[in-house]
């Protein structure tokens, strides 16, 4: 099982959720990536945790490698937006938030983060 990359992901998400641990649950997903070829789940949650521990550009890097393997994740996209914004990536960012409403057109969430990046680039 250590280069199983569904059970060090499974067991990555377990720590990150259930006992709060996101160092550790961090060093089972990079254990996850490198077995896991074209399998998204393990960066996926590692550009979730660069993003909160305000870590912005590897959780870039890591977002854009799920879109690459997973090109109509809608969650993905929406991460890379919000991750580009925080870096004020204004044009990457509303590029993002454009392929996610493409696969996702009803979001709510997705249409107001639109807003705020025209709101930006306005500003630019």
């Amino acid at each position: 099982w250590p280069y199983d990359p569904y059970t060090n992901t499974w067991y990555g998400e377990l720590l990150m959720k259930a006992k709060d641990d996101a160092a550790e649950a961090y060093r089972f997903f990079q254990r996850a990536t490198k077995a896991a070829g074209k399998f998204p789940d393990p960066y996926y949650f590692m550009g979730e945790i660069s993003n909160n521990w305000g870590n912005f550009e590897e959780a870039e890097e890591m977002f854009l490698k799920v879109v690459r393997v997973s090109p109509n994740d809608p969650d993905a996209w929406f991460m890379l937006a919000s991750t580009r914004l925080s870096q004020n990536k204004v044009h990457l960012a509303h590029e993002a938030v454009q392929h996610h409403l493409h696969v996702n057109p009803q979001d709510r969430d997705a249409r107001k983060l639109r807003q705020e990046i025209k709101h930006r680039l306005k500003e630019l």
